[in-house]
Order: C-alpha cells, then structure tokens, then sequence
C-alpha cells in the first residue's frame, strides 16, 4: 500500500511539472480565458455551462475531441422561467448548502487526470463549490494545481487572465491577453465618447425576476 501511494504521488508530480498541461474549467468565463490564450486544445475537462472556448465552434471541436463535461446540474436555466430558477436556487441552497446545486462527475475527473483546474470561491451559485470540488479532488485521486478566480473589478478581470496562464504555463500569453483587453476596453471609451449626447442611458441587470445585479 506504501509502494502504491508513494506511486500515485511521484505521477502527480510527474503531472504537474509537464509542460503539456491538462486543463480542467469548472467556470464558463475560465473556459473563454483558455481559449482566448490558445489553450483550448489541451481542455480535458469543462462545466456543464461552458459555451465557448473562445468561441462555441471551438469548444465543439475540443468536446468532440475528447474533451468531457464534468458537472451537472438538476436545474436548467433553458427550461425554466427565471423566477422558477431563483425559487429552486433558493430551496437547494436553504435545504444542502452551496453544494447542492451542482455535481461533480469524479470519474470523470479521474478519466481527464488534469494537471491545471480552474475554478471560483466568489459564489457558491455560479459554480461547484469550494468544498465539493476538492471532495471530488480527493476521491479522483488527483492533485492538479487549483487556480480560483475571484475578479470583482475590471482589473481583477484582467488580472485573473494572468492568473490562467501563470497556471497553465504560458504567462507571457497573459500578459498578450491582457494588452488586448485593455485595447479593446479603450476603443469602446472612444466610441462612447464619440457618441451622440442622445445616446441611451444603460442599465445592467443580471438577473430580471427577482432583480438583482
């Protein structure tokens, strides 16, 4: 049992130092940042709400490659009426806690042997909670270096890009990334301001029903 054990941490360190990471995203915007670095063809493993990768061809692609969904959730925001969806949250959350509303394929985690995974601690509704992911971790038997992301500014963001490709291997890409986001964010300023004086006065609203942002 020794030998084995002493086996299965030698291969995770083996992981962990190879320059090929095996990248796991259990967040949608986590999944765009890979593919926004030129990182999704070594997805190994995504969230039932990813959609792009950077764009929804190429998480296609990556999916028909091979590439598995891993978590799963009894409610599905396409089926239901918002004020549906907020009545279940709120049940799930009231009755199991963060981590009743999402589960984690640990088999399937397993199968993906990820070296990189990223994830959040900002809200125990918009992914996997903390708790349940390193449960999971623990009984894949794999032990990939966790990246969580928690951006709650336009910085943050930029700065969670560099978080990903520190991660995964590649910061100089991040940093590439981040220019490019900078840029666009400046030539939408520009734009704004260039803008008529009659152009509409914008609300952001995350959710409609109840309203929050």
């Amino acid at each position: 049992a020794m030998r084995s054990s002493h086996a299965r941490a030698l291969m995770r360190a083996l992981r962990r130092a190879s320059s090929t990471p095996r990248i796991m995203s259990l967040l949608p915007s986590a999944t765009e940042i890979v593919g926004g670095l030129g990182l999704e063809g070594h997805l190994v493993g995504v969230s039932h709400e990813c959609d792009v990768a950077p764009t929804a061809d190429r998480l296609r692609a990556v999916l028909e490659a091979g590439c598995e969904r891993v978590t799963t959730s009894d409610i599905d925001p396409h089926a239901l009426p918002q004020g549906e969806i907020d009545r279940r949250v709120k049940a799930a959350l009231k009755e199991g806690g963060d981590g009743a509303l999402y589960g984690v394929d640990a088999a399937a985690v397993a199968r993906a042997a990820p070296t990189v995974l990223l994830t959040q601690t900002l809200c125990g509704v918009c992914a996997p909670a903390t708790s349940a992911v390193e449960a999971v971790l623990t009984a894949a038997d794999v032990a990939p270096v966790v990246a969580n992301l928690e951006p709650t500014t336009i910085d943050d963001v930029a700065e969670s890009f560099k978080t990903v490709a520190r991660a995964c291997g590649v910061p100089a890409r991040g940093e590439d990334l981040v220019a490019e986001f900078y840029d666009h964010l400046d030539r939408v300023r520009r734009a704004a301001e260039a803008a008529s004086s009659s152009r509409p006065r914008v609300l952001l609203l995350e959710w409609l029903h109840p309203p929050f942002d």
